[in-house]
C-alpha cells in the first residue's frame, strides 16, 4: 500500500467513524461517559485531513501525521491510545514507499505493547487490546509463514472483530466500566469495537486497491 492508499484509508476511517459515532456513543454510555463515538469521529476527521496534506511518498510520514492530529483532536482516555496505533505504524514504515506485511505487523505489535504498558492492561481486561492483540497475533503468524498481504489483512480484521465481540461476556477490570452493574458484562467494549472497525477499514481499502 502506497502513501496515497494510506491517505484513502484515513479518509475511510473518517467516514466510518462519523457514521458510527452514535452507535459507539451508545456502547460507551452503557459503560462510561458516552463520549467515545464523538471523540473517535473528531479524531479521525482531523487525522484524515492531516494525512491528505502530506506531500511525501513516505508511508511512515502519512501515518505519523495522522497519529499526531488524531491525538490532538480526539481527546478523552482513548485519544492517546488510538493515536499510538497510527504513530507506531508510522515508526515501522518510516522511509517506506510501499507498506508491506512486515512493516504492518511490526507496527501493530509495537502498538499493542505500548498500549498495554501505558494503560496497564492485558488480554481479558475488556479493553481495545482484546481486539488489537488477536490482530497482532494473526499478522505475526501470516508474516512468518509468508502469506499475501490480502490474506493477512482479512485474518486480522476477522480476529479483531471476534476479539471485540468476545468482550461482551467479559467483566471490566479497568476504567469506569468496572463500576457499572456486573462490571459491564453483557455490553461490548467500545474501544475494542472501534479497533475492529479500524482493521476492517484497512482490509476494505486494500481490497479496492488490489482490485483496481
Amino acid at each position: 500500500m502506497t502513501a496515497e492508499d494510506i491517505k484513502a484509508f484515513g479518509a475511510s476511517l473518517a467516514e466510518i467513524f462519523d457514521r458510527e459515532r452514535h452507535h459507539l456513543g451508545q456502547l460507551d454510555a452503557a459503560l462510561g461517559d458516552g463520549d467515545h463515538g464523538a471523540g473517535m469521529a473528531r479524531g479521525f476527521s482531523r487525522a484524515a485531513q492531516a494525512m491528505e496534506a502530506v506531500e511525501s511518498g513516505d508511508v511512515g510520514s502519512v501515518f505519523q501525521a495522522g497519529g499526531q492530529s488524531f491525538m490532538a483532536g480526539a481527546g478523552g482516555a482513548s485519544g492517546p491510545l488510538f493515536a499510538t496505533v497510527l504513530l507506531e505504524l508510522g515508526k515501522a514504515s518510516r522511509g517506506v514507499e510501499q507498506l508491506g506485511l512486515a512493516e504492518l505487523e511490526a507496527g501493530v505489535r509495537a502498538a499493542a505493547a505500548t498500549i498495554g504498558r501505558l494503560g496497564k492492561t492485558e488480554a481479558g481486561d475488556k479493553t481495545m487490546l482484546d481486539a488489537l492483540l488477536p490482530a497482532a497475533e494473526v499478522l505475526g503468524c501470516a508474516e512468518r509463514s509468508g502469506e499475501r498481504l490480502a490474506v493477512a489483512l482479512q485474518a486480522a480484521a476477522e480476529a479483531a472483530r471476534s476479539g471485540a465481540e468476545a468482550t461482551t461476556s467479559m467483566p471490566a477490570k479497568k476504567g469506569r466500566a468496572r463500576y457499572v452493574e456486573a462490571a459491564g458484562v453483557g455490553h461490548p467494549d467500545p474501544g475494542a469495537t472501534s479497533m475492529a472497525l479500524f482493521f476492517e477499514a484497512l482490509y476494505d481499502v486494500y481490497k479496492e486497491v488490489e482490485g483496481s
